[in-house]
């Protein structure tokens, strides 16, 4: 697994209410610009297969918004889709964690541990 790209910029007042903070979602040390998953692209339905993505760079860090297809790649074994778009730099978002993510995680389990006793992670008993 690989580290997230850990950049972050503001975006636009007509995203600000929304998102506030926008942080990179590509793998650390990619290249080119950030990228940030705005949502489903407008007057697709059903299944759809581009998304709209903020891009932003190291200089000005303005984000500018495009939709692009979304990545195709698929690991068989862990059973996921890559969720960046077609043609993303560096690796698949499947090959990517989060370290914030991780650190927030093990803080929940330590507390969760704490408070509920080392037999949380026990099976419960039938009913």
């Amino acid at each position: 697994m690989r580290d997230r790209c850990t950049e972050e910029t503001e975006v636009g007042p007509a995203l600000q209410e929304e998102w506030g903070r926008c942080r990179c979602e590509l793998s650390r040390l990619h290249d080119g610009d950030h990228a940030i998953y705005l949502g489903i692209a407008e007057g697709e339905e059903g299944f759809p297969e581009e998304s709209d993505w903020g891009f932003w760079d190291d200089r000005l860090g303005v984000l500018t918004v495009r939709s692009l297809t979304d990545c195709k790649t698929f690991d068989a074994r862990e059973k996921h889709s890559c969720t960046l778009y077609q043609g993303h730099p560096g690796h698949h978002s499947f090959e990517i964690f989060d370290p914030v993510e991780v650190a927030l995680q093990a803080m929940a389990d330590q507390m969760r541990m704490h408070v509920f006793g080392p037999q949380v992670n026990e099976p419960l008993p039938p009913l």
